[in-house]
């Protein structure tokens, strides 16, 4: 990079070419983001968040469990009519977003290549270029809190400002809630720069106002008067660490504890989605009932009795997330979220991922996402090459608040506050998530990009102490006085235009979000009709509808088998094998409904099992279906666990003195008619040699 002097020669003499340097790192930005959007067509999706993110987008109605800001997102592109807008926009958002990062840094007097440096992670990042093709909230949220930043901490901040900041910050809490806190952020910030209390007052009012709005209908549908629901998520976050025997809980709270040593439980998803999760084992219907209220309210009391009466375990559980955050590497224990989730996939969509596009009427985009595998090798490369690096946050997060710490302001230059700002956004996207979520390299991302640029803003703060370190103290002094007998009159400059634009704009999106064609215009169903979707389960017999046994669950036929939809958005992909075995055996009646999809049966090759409420279905091709049912079932296996006495051999089969015995490839179990069951001729289960063929992979594991 150039000297300041021989910088400030070039800016006079060719002031376009400064922008040389920052002009090339978009270019070389460009080509991983191509590559995606050739390797991955249309869009890709995330089991269960993108398929709840569509439906509601179709639908119109509220979600219980999530804000619907990103749905509205979704509705308002489907005017595309074309999902892989989607993802397009995404990229360019992102684009745009280091753009006027570089355009706020060269205004504030930066070195050029500072500018160019602030940005470059987020540009060059494989994760967040991941991120940007996948039909997840993170993006648009990113976008949402950094303009609102960048407003904030504008020259001049007015009236106009302080609307444009409250409207985009109370569309990042309808977007993502871990947005609410940082509105006091940005109100204190706001008054310590004292910019006058009407433009303080129009952010608060621009906020809250939508917010409001939000609540009320949000409390028509669910009567809590709230963006979401969160006694889910409280206590998925604590259940790995409840110890019931030290907590006073009321009695319905109680029917939350699990018995499983502290050492030895699962990590939060388990206990927000699993069916087997305490949580979810009280029956409530639909996500509107009351029963489904009141599960909310037993939730969150039992997790702010943890909270309270083990504080000590509460604050190690978060301090560790928030560390792991900043640590070296990317791994993960067995109660996190796997990093593998975040990597370009080599597989195709899987089969779960069908539905998501076909039941949301979203154009004419196929059922599955086509995946060219020289795309998938280049980016799973620049994947390990440049990601998201904990302890490069880490630094970034020092630089900013050392900056704000030692650096001076100049005259149009950078201000403390402005980095102590950013550096305290980031931080608290980071630290609310450990708080209340589990840990996830996924939500560090929207974190990363005000760290960024908190370390920026440090920097830029250092060099301006060394600039007027240099100059005479009685000059700087009197710069010092003049900048802060300016500062009263700058924020009461009034702009007339921006306040309408803000509200004619904000008018005119919301109206479009409602009269979106995603409704009235439903293209797919057409393409569908022709007998053009192709995925893995191959040609689909019928639309999705509800399940006559149980009408809060939905369910799709494919020739290859079925997709189960649960009230909750989880769904479960069974092939047509053993749906045929289900049918035979009773259905729903006998084995109940499915609590995972077929996957391949631990320690049992050749082998697919599905698991049901009251029983498994195991395929092979060599023996065909064989079912397991109680209270053998108990003794063979469950569905986190190596199955240690193989596959079952055949059906349970009735002695003449009433005992039932059934024969696995490892050993023989027997229930007498007393109820008790008995292990014999143990031995080490055999493998077979027949591959899965019949299997699909767990609809909870991204294919790796």
């Amino acid at each position: 990079m150039l000297p300041l002097s021989e910088e400030s020669a070039v800016r006079r003499a060719r002031p376009w070419l400064v922008h040389v340097p920052f002009a090339l790192l978009i270019a070389i930005s460009l080509v991983p983001r191509a590559i995606a959007m050739v390797g991955y067509q249309p869009v890709l999706m995330f089991y269960g968040d993108s398929f709840r993110y569509l439906t509601a987008a179709q639908s119109g109605e509220l979600l219980g469990v999530r804000p619907y800001g990103y749905s509205a997102f979704l509705r308002f592109m489907s005017w595309t009519q074309n999902i892989g807008s989607v993802s397009l926009i995404q990229h360019l958002a992102v684009i745009a977003l280091a753009i006027v990062l570089y355009a706020t840094l060269i205004e504030l007097k930066a070195p050029v290549w500072l500018a160019v440096a602030v940005p470059a992670p987020m540009l060059l990042d494989g994760y967040q270029i991941l991120i940007e093709h996948v039909a997840l909230t993170e993006v648009l949220f990113t976008c949402l809190v950094m303009g609102a930043l960048l407003v904030a901490i504008r020259q001049k901040f007015t009236l106009g400002s302080g609307l444009v900041v409250g409207v985009l910050l109370a569309a990042a809490s309808l977007t993502r809630t871990v947005a609410v806190p940082i509105v006091s952020l940005v109100v204190a910030y706001l008054v310590v720069r004292r910019v006058g209390w009407k433009a303080v007052v129009a952010c608060i009012g621009a906020f809250a106002v939508p917010v409001v709005f939000y609540c009320g209908f949000f409390s028509s549908s669910y009567g809590v008067f709230a963006i979401q629901r969160d006694g889910r998520f409280l206590y998925a976050r604590v259940a790995p660490i409840a110890d019931c025997s030290r907590l006073t809980l009321s009695k319905p709270a109680q029917r939350l504890c699990d018995s499983t040593p502290v050492n030895n439980r699962p990590g939060s998803n388990f206990y927000a989605w699993d069916r087997l999760s305490p949580f979810n084992r009280i029956a409530t219907g639909s996500d509107r009932t009351p029963g489904a209220a009141e599960r909310e309210i037993i939730a969150r009391d039992f997790a702010v009795a943890v909270i309270r009466q083990q504080p000590g375990d509460y604050a190690r559980l978060v301090m560790d997330d928030v560390v792991h955050y900043f640590s070296p590497g990317r791994f993960a224990s067995y109660q996190d979220t796997p990093p593998s989730w975040w990597s370009f996939p080599r597989t195709p969509a899987r089969p779960d991922q069908q539905i998501v596009l076909s039941g949301s009427n979203f154009a004419d985009d196929k059922a599955d996402v086509s995946l060219q595998s020289w795309a998938a090798t280049f980016l799973r490369g620049w994947q390990s090459v440049l990601g998201t690096q904990g302890l490069f946050l880490l630094l970034c997060l020092l630089l900013g608040v050392a900056g704000a710490a030692l650096g001076k302001r100049r005259k149009g230059g950078a201000r403390r506050e402005d980095a102590v700002l950013l550096a305290a956004t980031g931080a608290a996207l980071i630290f609310i998530p450990s708080a209340t979520s589990v840990f996830d390299y996924r939500y560090a991302l929207p974190a990363a990009v005000p760290i960024y640029a908190a370390a920026g803003w440090g920097l830029l703060l250092i060099f301006q102490a060394r600039h007027i370190s240099q100059v005479d103290e009685r000059f700087a002094a009197e710069l010092t006085a003049r900048e802060a007998t300016v500062a009263k009159n700058r924020h009461r400059a009034r702009n007339r235009l921006t306040p309408w634009l803000t509200t004619g704009l904000f008018t005119l999106i919301v109206g479009a979000i409602i009269a979106a064609p995603i409704q009235k215009a439903p293209a797919y169903l057409s393409y569908v009709n022709t007998g053009a979707e192709r995925g893995a389960l191959g040609y689909s017999k019928d639309s999705i509808g509800p399940l006559q046994s149980q009408p809060d669950w939905n369910i799709r036929n494919f020739d290859g088998g079925s997709i189960y939809v649960s009230p909750i958005g989880n769904t479960y992909v069974v092939t047509s094998q053993t749906m045929q075995a289900y049918a035979n055996g009773g259905g729903a009646a006998v084995f109940g409904l499915p609590i995972t999809g077929t996957a391949v049966l631990r320690r049992a090759s050749g082998e697919s099992v599905t698991w049901f409420e009251r029983g498994a279905i195991v395929v092979s091709k060599a023996r065909g279906a064989r079912a397991v049912l109680p209270p053998l079932l108990d003794e063979w296996c469950f569905p986190a666990s190596p199955c240690q006495i193989g596959a079952p051999l055949a059906n349970a089969e009735t002695q003449p003195d009433g005992t039932r015995v059934q024969r696995f490839t490892g050993g023989t179990l027997s229930v007498r008619p007393d109820g008790t069951v008995q292990q014999s001729d143990r031995k080490p289960a055999g493998d077979s040699s027949e591959k899965p063929s019949d299997a699909v992979l767990p609809p909870d594991v991204r294919a790796d």
